[in-house]
């Protein structure tokens, strides 16, 4: 599978490593004291796996560290910029922006919709979200789960078309991550 779609991508396709980057876990119970067990601390093997992946596939984001009812606190942002080296999405729904090593750390704005949601629904929970948010807060990141392109695109225009003077602009993760990062040095995150 990797095969073909890295020899089938375009200059339009983007890749960036999921849930909690190359693994799906909570990283935060792989730091000592370990919460679950009495096992030694799990954090460089985190580190080293994610490192390998990151660097065969070219990855440099991740979309979303997923900790459950755990902060991701400094000691795992500084771990997870040694591999995400652009931007990562994390579950913090406060509006909080970081930027460790030069990697931007963005909690997510909202959960929007799961596959079959509807696009006015979706919306709706979107900007209800972000006017929930400080107003200067111009970077959002909202997490969606099993929504086709084809509804992702449904959302993204119902989106603009209902609040066109917010201007909103659908951007990779490289561009987005990247201008969060210009923004949050020039003060304006």
């Amino acid at each position: 599978a990797f095969d073909f779609i890295y020899e089938n991508f375009t200059q339009n396709d983007y890749f960036e490593a999921g849930d909690s980057g190359a693994g799906y876990i909570n990283p935060r119970l792989l730091y000592q004291p370990r919460i679950h067990s009495d096992l030694p601390d799990g954090s460089a093997a985190y580190i080293a796996h994610n490192k390998k992946y990151f660097s065969r596939f070219d990855i440099h984001t991740a979309g979303f560290i997923i900790n459950g009812h755990y902060e991701t606190d400094l000691r795992q942002m500084e771990d997870i910029s040694r591999f995400a080296d652009c931007g990562v999405g994390y579950n913090r729904y406060d509006g909080s922006v970081d930027v460790v090593n030069g990697t931007v750390f963005m909690g997510h704005t909202a959960d929007i919709a799961v596959q079959n949601t509807p696009p006015e629904k979706a919306v709706k929970s979107a900007l209800d979200a972000i006017d929930r948010q400080p107003a200067n807060k111009r970077f959002h990141i909202f997490r969606t789960i099993l929504v086709s392109p084809t509804d992702h695109n449904r959302i993204y225009e119902l989106l603009r078309k209902t609040r066109p003077e917010a201007r909103f602009e659908l951007v990779d993760p490289h561009t987005f991550f990247r201008f969060a990062a210009e923004a949050a040095a020039a003060g304006n995150l």
